[in-house]
């Protein structure tokens, strides 16, 4: 399967790792002057015209912005915290839950990341998908 990975702040695309600009991926307007598309849905359209050969392929954003009000803190049997989604019981943890990080275990730390963080979550992986820091 081929991957892409679309960051659209530094305006690269990375596409079975090798990188290339938008303007080579055509993840561009035609307006003058030329602007990257930002559009999600616009972005997938075009790549899967200019590079669908009939092989499936996942598109992933470095950058993707969601609601915190989606996100709760979830504590983990073995007392340790994360910030995880709404209803998952622990699954989709964007930071925290990890029994080795020290800080994971202090429920007022993972509470003040919450109340702090707005929104961006970042890609860092098939392992471990998004996650708050990059």
């Amino acid at each position: 399967m081929k991957t892409i990975t679309v960051n659209i702040a530094k305006q690269t695309v990375t596409i079975n790792n090798e990188t290339c600009n938008f303007i080579e991926a055509g993840l561009i307007t035609n307006a003058d002057p030329v602007q990257p598309l930002t559009d999600r849905n616009e972005i997938e359209e075009v790549l899967n015209e200019q590079y669908s050969d009939g092989e499936a392929f996942e598109i992933f954003f470095k950058t993707i912005i969601v609601d915190p009000a989606d996100y709760e803190i979830f504590s983990f049997a073995s007392g340790y915290f994360g910030i995880c989604e709404k209803g998952s019981h622990g699954g989709n943890c964007v930071k925290g839950g990890d029994s080795a990080n020290h800080d994971d275990y202090n429920e007022e730390y993972m509470k003040d990341e919450l109340d702090r963080w707005d929104g961006p979550l970042y890609y860092t992986g098939g392992k471990y998908g998004y996650k708050i820091d990059e």
